[in-house]
């Protein structure tokens, strides 16, 4: 999973998402390319520019910065790698 991890800079998250197709409302809200406000698939919480915890590549997937919703993130993944390579 470190081989894929991106690192940027607090004030650069508005031009990586931005860059990734996602819109950003006058509240900080990120929005998917419908104009709907993306949520944290893991406990729900709306992703702002203040509270993104996880972009994760090769998808649109984005999780707010819990450590719980991060954690659980990163098990999915390992676990859909796991199942692909069956």
């Amino acid at each position: 999973m470190i081989e894929n991890l991106i690192v940027f800079k607090d004030s650069e998250t508005r031009k990586v998402l931005e860059n990734m197709g996602f819109k950003i409302n006058e509240n900080g809200e990120v929005l998917n390319e419908y104009g709907e406000k993306m949520r944290c698939p893991h406990c729900g919480e709306p992703i702002t520019l203040e509270n993104v915890g996880g972009i994760f590549p090769g998808s649109k997937i984005l999780v707010c910065d819990h450590l719980g919703c991060i954690l659980e993130e990163l098990d999915n993944k390992k676990f859909i790698e796991k199942i692909e390579s069956l």
